[in-house]
């Protein structure tokens, strides 16, 4: 028996079949939440999030919203970013809010607030909690009953 002529065509390599991948950014403001991000992403192996704290113009909320609007106008960019901020005591913690929802709806944009601060996040993964804490003060005092170490 012969064996099977194959056209050239059947032995070229087939197209790739899985979609690419989105990147996504986090830009923060601080190192507890550079920390938490880096770690919470190599622990689910999410390699398509990049995660880019401390912007040349500082760490207010408002620096951070001008950075990711660079970000978003740069060629090639994120199929979203995302801007973490604490309310804590910051001056322009309004005035990023309102930038940001400003250049949302064209960019990519998105917020996750911490409020009182980022401690909060923490604190959710060793309880479930719905208290309004009046200030960052009150929350790590919660915190620590779970971390006693912790340093702010």
């Amino acid at each position: 028996m012969a064996p099977c002529a194959r056209s050239l065509r059947s032995l070229r390599r087939k197209p790739g079949r899985k979609p690419g991948r989105a990147l996504i950014l986090i830009i923060g403001e601080g190192d507890t939440e550079r920390a938490y991000f880096r770690a919470l992403c190599a622990n689910l192996r999410l390699p398509n999030i990049e995660v880019q704290f401390s912007c040349r113009q500082g760490s207010a909320p408002i620096n951070i919203v001008d950075c990711a609007v660079q970000k978003a106008k740069e060629p090639g960019g994120y199929e979203s970013i995302w801007c973490v901020f604490d309310r804590d005591e910051h001056e322009s913690f309004a005035r990023a809010r309102a930038k940001l929802q400003q250049h949302a709806r064209r960019m990519p944009l998105h917020e996750a607030l911490s409020i009182p601060c980022f401690e909060l996040w923490l604190l959710l993964h060793f309880e479930f909690t719905d208290a309004l804490f009046p200030n960052c003060n009150a929350l790590i005092q919660r915190l620590r009953q779970h971390l006693p170490q912790y340093i702010k």
